[in-house]
């Protein structure tokens, strides 16, 4: 389903079923010894959190990925064909996990232009989960890069709940951040910056 906020417009679709890369699968565990290797803290992080951003591809490379990358692809071919890109060639920038634990949450930032747009897979998104929010872009500059959202205003602010089997794609200039994450159980999601080739 396509919707706009601040001018801008994303996808978001849910109840995406994922059983053969979910929990108990070969995939599921590769994902969380990766999330748990030695890392720098991430700045747009606040609290406890984990990710593997530093490396740019690795998740790609974890086994049944190409599961996980089929049961996406439709949907973003769907993006493709809705915003006029070829389709043929959909290509992955970069690729990557984040894990969340209670009482962390995003700071706000926002990805490079050289993408068509950001996916964001929520594999594990429990009640009281930390919910994306996508900023107003006229409240914002880089000053406020990794500055947590109670810096804006309500009307600023666009929250969007999410929970397991959630797609949300989104364009790379808006503005967003994560709320604090209020559960015992981590949020762990997977993002990925698509390129469309031609």
């Amino acid at each position: 389903m396509f919707n706009t906020v601040f001018g801008n417009t994303y996808f978001l679709e849910e109840d995406i079923l994922f059983e053969s890369v979910g929990p108990n699968t070969p995939f599921y565990n590769d994902l969380n010894k990766f999330l748990s290797l030695p890392a720098p803290k991430d700045p747009s992080q606040n609290g406890k959190a984990e990710g593997t951003v530093r490396f740019p591809k690795g998740i790609i490379h974890l086994t049944d990925f190409d599961k996980l990358w089929n049961i996406l692809l439709p949907y973003y071919t769907k993006i493709g064909k809705a915003i006029g890109k070829p389709t043929e060639n959909i290509q992955i920038k970069r690729a990557w996990s984040n894990r969340m634990y209670l009482g962390s949450a995003g700071g706000i930032h926002k990805h490079t232009d050289d993408i068509d747009f950001v996916s964001i897979f929520y594999y594990q998104a429990p009640h009281n989960s930390g919910n994306i929010v996508f900023v107003n872009p006229d409240t914002v500059g880089e000053e406020f890069k990794n500055k947590t959202l109670e810096h804006f205003d309500k009307k600023d602010k666009v929250e969007i709940p999410v929970r397991p089997g959630t797609l949300l794609c989104h364009p790379p200039g808006i503005w967003h951040g994560i709320t604090t994450h209020n559960s015992e159980i981590p949020r762990i999601c997977i993002v990925i910056e698509i390129r469309f080739g031609k």
